[in-house]
């Protein structure tokens, strides 16, 4: 609307015109009178109607239907899994399967689901794998009102059907264990499985107020502060050491003790899920991919409204899709810089004003300082010689694999950290081993990359969804779809249903003699259907939501440990340092006993 609008408005000349003062509602009436709807997915006034008949148009399309199980509202469940209340969509055309099979044997998948794309209620989950360009590609779609294991179940079973066996390397979730029992059910169990740290730090927000007392303010600074150094620690056995210490702390304070109690039945079993030591060499830390693309649908796709309508956020997800495809063709054709590229980059750049000490304790090891713990020291490793993936700093004429190194950013994020790049350049600085070209497009185009050596193949499977199914012959098919229509007329019993059928054939009819007749515009079109605009309509069922509601609670407002902070708390954990968690009365500060 907005659009339109600005392009009339643009084009304002010296002698006004009719169009010139065309007005939002002039726009809504001209879309009302001729059911311009269908950009938006809105097939039907009614969300349920509108829906079923996207799904049946879906059909059509053959072996490419993205349609892969429906269960409608009211309807009974063929597998007696499902109640006649329950709702749930599936929705994954073959790129997405091509996607799913490529991706998802031996590397990632995470899964999440998100609110807000409907009035009902309803769970968007999505599946999601990570390409070899480190960007999220989705690969499953499901509406449902369910957040269970049976329903995951349905997802996983249907999937399999399609794909066969998926087995990666690493599932990533959120906390709950309904995700990932479907999926061991269905799939079998995973070598890594984690938790997205995002949802394992909201938890704690959302449960640090068990720790009571008359300084429970500060307490709960301490202690929240406390864990994320715990969780970010990467050395294993002072992983342990910190824990048992810090599970010591928790449970001899009556303040705490709750707290400790929580942490301990949830977490105290579970430290390979969320302690970062535990998840080195992964290359993924949360669901930032998923969390990502559920903001970009929602305010890019979406321009940050709501959506009531479940057809227009199906329209949606389909859109973002189609959008996502295209962006994969585009890298595997003619390349784009991705997010992960850009951030190989800023630590390159890093590097190039970094003054640190590095010592050489092998032929293909060395030792670097850390920028702000001189003391400390990271270890780096040469693994190959060779460029083998996308994720490569042109400039260094190295990748992922190339290097590897002890610090957190490369073993939890898999980046190509500030300490590779350093000890790259002074490697090709003393050594003059590698000259100082930088890779051209050309050299990059040459590097035979594993994952996408079939990328002609997967283009085509991509094109082929995306594709324009119309033929040359289109007078042939028209004839087809309206024999076809005639047919289907007397499965039609509620009259209401018929009238709005009528009422699109006869706004086609409109059209057609209008297309057929050059002396007819489309302007010409006479009101077919004469109807009170107060005209009551028949109640037909439509989608409403189950779920139960429960007071939001604000999460405390904690902050993350700083540079210094993270020290000081490590040193605590660690026992390096004779500092108890104690306060005083008259001092709200923790001291040294």
């Amino acid at each position: 609307m907005e659009r339109i609008l600005d392009d009339f408005r643009g084009n304002i000349g010296s002698n006004l015109k009719r169009e010139d003062l065309i007005t939002r509602a002039d726009l809504h009436n001209v879309k009302q009178k001729y059911n311009i709807t269908i950009q938006d997915g809105q097939l039907n006034k009614n969300d349920a109607t509108s829906v079923d008949i996207w799904v049946e148009q879906m059909k059509q399309e053959k072996e490419n239907n993205p349609v892969i199980y429906y269960k409608k509202k009211g309807e009974v469940d063929g597998n007696n899994i499902l109640d006649l209340k329950d709702f749930c969509i599936i929705l994954m055309d073959p790129s997405q399967m091509h996607m799913l099979k490529q991706f998802g044997n031996g590397k990632i998948v995470c899964i999440d689901g998100t609110h807000g794309l409907n009035a009902y209620d309803f769970e968007l989950v999505t599946l999601l794998v990570v390409d070899d360009f480190d960007s999220g590609f989705p690969c499953c779609f499901m509406f449902t009102n369910l957040k269970d294991t049976k329903i995951y179940t349905v997802m996983f079973s249907t999937i399999k059907n399609k794909v066969g066996i998926i087995s990666p390397d690493t599932f990533m979730t959120d906390i709950v264990e309904t995700f990932y029992s479907a999926w061991e059910n269905i799939m079998g169990s995973v070598p890594h499985r984690l938790l997205c740290s995002w949802h394992v730090d909201r938890a704690w927000r959302q449960n640090i107020c068990k720790i009571t007392g008359p300084t429970r303010k500060e307490k709960q600074e301490t202690i929240y502060k406390s864990l994320k150094v715990l969780q970010s620690m990467c050395d294993e056995n002072e992983f342990n050491n910190a824990l048992k210490e810090f599970n010591h702390e928790l449970m001899n304070d009556p303040d705490t003790r709750d707290f400790g109690i929580y942490f301990d039945r949830i977490y105290g079993n579970r430290v390979g899920l969320w302690a970062y030591c535990h998840r080195k060499g992964l290359g993924v830390n949360c669901n930032m991919h998923l969390e990502s693309m559920h903001k970009t649908i929602k305010y890019h796709y979406l321009n940050g409204c709501k959506v009531g309508q479940l057809d227009k956020s199906i329209t949606t997800i389909r859109r973002y899709t189609r959008d996502k495809k295209v962006e994969r063709i585009i890298k595997l054709t003619k390349g784009k810089t991705s997010t992960r590229i850009q951030e190989i980059k800023k630590r390159h750049n890093k590097s190039t004003l970094l003054d640190l000490t590095i010592n050489q304790d092998s032929a293909n090891n060395w030792s670097v300082e850390s920028e702000y713990t001189p003391s400390q020291f990271y270890k780096i490793k040469k693994n190959n010689d060779d460029v083998c993936c996308p994720m490569m700093c042109s400039n260094c004429k190295l990748c992922i694999h190339t290097f590897q190194c002890s610090c957190p950013d490369y073993q939890i994020k898999s980046m190509i950290c500030k300490h590779i790049h350093y000890v790259a350049l002074k490697t090709m600085s003393t050594e003059n081993s590698v000259d100082n070209t930088i890779l051209s497009t050309a050299d990059i185009e040459n590097i035979n990359f594993d994952a996408t050596s079939n990328k002609d193949n997967e283009i085509q499977v991509h094109i082929k969804t995306l594709e324009n199914k119309k033929t040359i012959n289109m007078q042939e098919q028209f004839k087809e779809k309206a024999i076809s229509l005639a047919n289907k007329i007397n499965n039609i019993k509620n009259s209401e249903h018929l009238k709005q059928a009528l009422k699109q054939l006869n706004s086609i009819e409109a059209f057609i003699d209008a297309a057929s007749n050059n002396d007819k515009t489309l302007e010409d079109f006479s009101k077919t259907i004469n109807e009170p605009p107060n005209k009551k309509l028949k109640t037909q069922d439509t989608f409403f939501s189950t779920k139960k509601k429960k007071k939001q609670e604000k999460l405390n407002e904690l902050s993350k440990p700083t540079r210094v902070e993270t020290e000081h708390f490590n040193n605590i954990l660690l026992q390096k340092k004779n500092y108890i968690l104690s306060c005083d009365e008259t001092e709200h500060s923790y001291f040294k006993k």
